[in-house]
């Protein structure tokens, strides 16, 4: 493997499951594409399963699985490292806060796989009453199978309460963080996951508006996905990863001879 790839992940273990999950990655998203030129092209009953099961856009599928799955390790990850720090005797004054970062990724994941979010935005629209002036997508998005409407709102609901609650717990979870982790490598890939994750709650933001977008006769809702996803997939890998080298380092710390992979 490339210097850079060994310098981020010293330890081997963590450097494979790296590789594994950036793969995976983006070999979801390049199936995502596959299945809408597919569908578009040569539209058919086969083609608009594939186009169900890999769209990123989609809920209930393979996108869905890996991007909850991601956060559920993430959410084992944080325990693993608050266990490891108990066996190892450590007495700093807010180690539980562990546990409360496990807490958060725990309900990511299930709002990933429940949609919550999406659930929250009917809840606020039904409370408040708003007509929804709705557009539909034509042109190539339509083809591609993509029956989406857009509503009236420029900004979905759940952003109002998601982007303050998780910037806040996102901040305070990097400074904790930052304070604990030792290693360079792993601040840096933090740092650029939650990055990630920030890009993502903006381009989310900016659905509304790319429905009703054109460029050369083309709605730019299909690459907004893309770029979303792309950013979600990425951020959960490289946060995932961060924790994963501070695990191991914290294994090595603990027993040296014994964990030496």
């Amino acid at each position: 493997m490339a210097k850079p790839f060994r310098t981020l992940y010293p330890e081997r273990w963590v450097r494979i499951t790296a590789l594994i999950l950036f793969t995976m990655g983006l070999g979801v998203i390049l199936s995502h594409i596959l299945a809408v030129v597919l569908n578009k092209f040569y539209s058919g009953q086969a083609t608009e399963v594939l186009l169900q099961f890999f769209g990123v856009h989609l809920e209930g599928n393979f996108p869905t699985w890996f991007s909850s799955s991601q956060l559920m390790l993430i959410a084992l990850t944080c325990g693993a490292i608050y266990l490891g720090e108990k066996v190892g005797g450590c007495t700093h004054p807010h180690r539980t806060a562990w546990l409360g970062f496990s807490a958060l990724f725990l309900f990511l994941s299930f709002d990933e796989t429940s949609q919550f979010h999406d659930h929250l935005d009917d809840l606020i629209e039904a409370v408040v009453q708003r007509p929804e002036a709705s557009v539909p997508v034509a042109g190539g998005a339509t083809d591609s199978g993509l029956n989406q409407e857009a509503s009236g709102i420029s900004v979905y609901p759940y952003l109002f309460f998601y982007v303050p609650v998780l910037g806040g717990l996102g901040l305070a979870m990097a400074r904790f963080f930052f304070h604990r982790a030792t290693r360079l490598a792993s601040r840096t890939l933090f740092l650029v996951g939650m990055g990630c994750f920030a890009l993502k709650l903006v381009v989310d933001s900016l659905e509304p508006w790319a429905y009703q977008t054109m460029w050369f006769d083309h709605h730019l809702i299909v690459e907004t996905w893309i770029v979303e996803m792309g950013l979600f997939f990425f951020g959960e890998t490289l946060i995932l990863t961060a924790l994963l080298n501070h695990l191991a380092q914290l294994i090595r710390d603990l027993s040296p001879s014994s964990f030496r992979v």
